[in-house]
Order: structure tokens, then C-alpha cells, then sequence
């Protein structure tokens, strides 16, 4: 009489571990699915890109122009010393 409940209670724990173990299956493929998904998903998309590149033109023009400004009033500088130094 033990025998056969215990037979039957195997066969029970075996059925439930089977239905467990194709649940996991799909709880880790699915998983599996978003990561990769959210993998994919990371990155700039092209529009912000362009904006970047835009951003990081704009930002390299402005510091063009400031070396042009300073190389000019260095010019400027350095051709005034002559004459001020032959007043002297």
C-alpha cells in the first residue's frame, strides 16, 4: 500500500518538475529575447547623430573663429611694438 502511494507521488513530483522545467524554458527564452532586444535597441538613432555631429561642428567652428580673433590681435599686437618702440 506504501508502495503504491509512493509510486504515485513520484509520478506526481516528475510531472511537475517536467511542467517546471518547459515554463523555465520559456521564462529564459523570453529572457533571452529582451535582452537582446534591448541590446539591439541602444545607440543613437541616426537623427541624434546628425544632431551630434551638427553640435560638435558647431562647437569646433566657434573655437576656430576664437584662435582666428586671438591670432589677430596677436598680429595686430606685435605690429604695433615696431612703432611704438621707434617713437622711443
Amino acid at each position: 500500500m506504501y508502495t503504491a502511494h509512493f509510486v504515485y507521488f513520484c509520478a506526481q513530483i516528475l510531472i511537475l518538475t517536467k511542467n517546471k522545467l518547459e515554463q523555465m524554458k520559456k521564462v529564459v527564452a523570453l529572457l533571452f529575447v529582451a535582452g537582446a532586444l534591448s541590446i539591439v535597441s541602444c545607440g543613437p538613432s541616426a537623427e541624434e547623430k546628425a544632431k551630434m555631429e551638427a553640435e560638435a561642428k558647431a562647437k569646433i567652428d566657434s573655437l576656430f573663429n576664437a584662435a582666428s580673433k586671438a591670432t589677430e590681435v596677436t598680429d595686430t599686437a606685435k605690429a604695433a611694438a615696431p612703432a611704438t618702440e621707434e617713437k622711443k
